[in-house]
């Protein structure tokens, strides 16, 4: 955000003089329940006035254009925001991160950022009123930065906020702000550094403290992170069964977002499991139930899942269908983040079924937007793809050069399957090369990595090299 002032007229000290700071003449906003009040006239500097104008103006002059992005829809409450804490008015400031954007389907501001994926500007909210205010607000900004570089991909910022919050909450015996905070150290290690023990450690602890403070809805959320990370570890019997315990939970207290997140990922673990039949049903009804409920962001999750799901059957046709509405929703939402991984999705669906060139212009698409985010999982993954793609055009060096990249951002980050994928990736273009047998021996390197029984990216290695090897051989043998 700048500091420039929306229209603010430049005030001189005489001017000062004529405005009046009793009780009728203070700056209430009452329409959107803050109140801004000014200090006593010989307290404050035109600098100062100046400010509390800008903040006058952004909140009642600012009318965004009918076109204007989400973020521009709420620019007069971040603009606020900027010019309350350049005067130091922190509490004022901090009201206006809770307010709810006078949009449909919103949540509190604050929360809004993250979900449209405006990760950074999110981010920089928190950044400015940390250690202003009281430990409470201080748990809040702390959890939402740990969340806001999670999502970034920036797992060593993720843990230090995280960790901070945890230090916090245990200083102040405030369970609710620890279970949160082994929730998100939980996911960090487990989604993106790849140490599944320690993620298991946090959201058991997580579960635990959920039960003993009575909170059923943090026990849900403990028992479907439980879910992931035991359906990555291949031990699909936990997984289902924690998931299970999950949706009982929402369900008795009647959360349907989280019943319909926890179904969704249901669906998502039975197709990872490679039972289709029992995965596709609880999406199908996700799907309607979302729709009902218009609640865009978990259609929009769900059409990406059957895209997914499709492409792992070899429908791709049916897997691009879903993944292009899945990709009109997201952008509707304005999510960057959500946006990056559709496109990622539906380039995967092209680049399976055969139509490189389209996979690569999604694939590049993809990188364009991820370079904004600065994700760098998410990059190596389209460096993968797009290194496949070249692979199988025989654009050798393209290939090769897009595997080291990804390899090199696996090696960075530790991400095993990422390292698999990009091994995979070499073992393709050295195999179109007619090197065979360093192919194989690479094929073989990654099936280690991400095994079949394990995977879907291994399920889908093995299922594309034997469709591979079969039509090499063939060839081979018609010249024989």
């Amino acid at each position: 955000m700048t500091n420039n002032f929306f229209e603010a007229e430049v005030k001189t000290q005489q001017s000062l003089e004529n405005i009046d700071f009793t009780q009728s003449g203070e700056l209430v906003l009452t329409n959107l329940g803050i109140e801004i009040s000014s200090p006593p006239l010989d307290n404050i500097s035109p600098w100062q006035f100046a400010h509390y104008i800008a903040v006058e103006n952004w909140l009642t002059e600012y009318k965004p254009q009918s076109n204007a992005t989400n973020l521009e829809k709420v620019r007069g409450s971040l603009e606020a925001f900027h010019h309350l804490c350049e005067v130091e008015a922190w509490e004022t400031a901090s009201k206006i991160l809770f307010l709810q954007p006078n949009l449909p389907n919103t949540q509190e501001l604050h929360k809004q950022l993250g979900t449209w994926g405006y990760y950074r500007e999110q981010i920089e909210l928190y950044h400015r009123l940390l250690n202003k205010s009281n430990p409470e607000l201080d748990c809040i900004l702390l959890h939402g930065l740990g969340w806001g570089y999670c999502y970034l991909g920036k797992s060593d910022s993720a843990i230090y906020y995280h960790q901070q919050l945890l230090d916090i909450a245990c200083k102040t015996h405030n369970r609710k702000a620890e279970v949160q905070a082994r929730r998100g150290l939980g996911r960090v290690y487990g989604w993106f550094i790849g140490e599944y023990q320690t993620a298991l450690q946090y959201h058991q602890q997580q579960l635990e403290i959920a039960r003993e403070i009575g909170d059923p809805e943090e026990e849900g959320y403990a028992l479907d992170e439980l879910a992931h990370v035991y359906c990555t570890l291949g031990q699909y019997h936990n997984c289902i069964k924690y998931a299970q315990q999950g949706l009982t939970i929402a369900r008795e207290i009647g959360n349907q977002e989280m019943e319909i997140e926890i179904s969704i990922g249901i669906g998502a673990k039975y197709i990872f499991m490679g039972q289709h039949h029992k995965g596709i049903p609880p999406l199908l009804q996700a799907l309607d139930v979302s729709k009902k409920n218009n609640n865009r962001r978990q259609e929009w999750s769900t059409l990406c899942h059957l895209d997914a799901c499709y492409c792992s059957l070899g429908q791709y046709q049916l897997a691009i269908e879903y993944g292009d509405k899945a990709l009109e929703i997201i952008r509707e939402i304005g999510d960057k983040y959500g946006e990056c991984r559709t496109l990622g999705f539906l380039a995967i669906a092209y680049s399976l079924s055969g139509q490189y060139d389209l996979a690569i212009q999604y694939f590049r698409s993809a990188l364009t937007l991820n370079h904004q985010i600065g994700h760098r999982q998410v990059e190596g993954f389209n460096l993968v793809n797009l290194a496949y793609c070249y692979g199988c055009l025989k654009q050798h060096e393209e290939a090769i050069s897009y595997s080291q990249e990804a390899m090199r951002i696996a090696c960075e980050t530790h991400h095993n399957e990422l390292q698999g994928l990009a091994i995979s990736t070499l073992a393709n273009t050295y195999w179109h090369q007619g090197q065979y047998i360093r192919g194989l021996l690479l094929l073989g390197k990654s099936l280690l990595v991400n095994p079949p029984w394990q995977s879907i990216n291994g399920q889908i290695i093995l299922k594309k090299a034997i469709e591979i090897i079969g039509k090499t051989l063939k060839r081979l043998l018609n010249l024989v």
